[in-house]
């Protein structure tokens, strides 16, 4: 879901309400969309930082800046990011437990 600052609204006589986009826009953040998703499939496997260098790599413009981040919202609201560890959490913590017993 979008949040408050990623679509454009207006206010008459205190009703609010969201702005549809044109014909053009419409057009521009289906190519958004599918460069975005294109991109986050591209990453699968690599790190959620990898993925937003690269989604920084798509051109947009200052008057479309905030059609590109509502659309990077809702394509990252839709993923799932893992972390890998290494070390066995459960021995981890029982390390932390008894090295912070034997300080005591």
């Amino acid at each position: 879901m979008l949040t408050a600052d990623l679509v454009h609204a207006r206010r008459s006589k205190g009703v609010l309400s969201l702005t549809k986009l044109n014909a053009e826009k419409r057009a521009r953040a289906l190519v958004l969309a599918e460069q975005l998703h294109d991109i986050a499939l591209s990453h699968v496997g690599q790190t959620r930082g990898e993925l937003l260098e690269a989604w920084d790599t798509i051109r947009v413009g200052a008057r479309e800046k905030k059609l590109a981040d509502g659309m990077r919202k809702l394509i990252d609201d839709g993923l799932v990011f893992e972390v890998s560890v290494d070390a066995d959490p459960v021995a981890l913590r029982k390390e932390v437990f008894e090295l912070a017993t034997a300080r005591r």
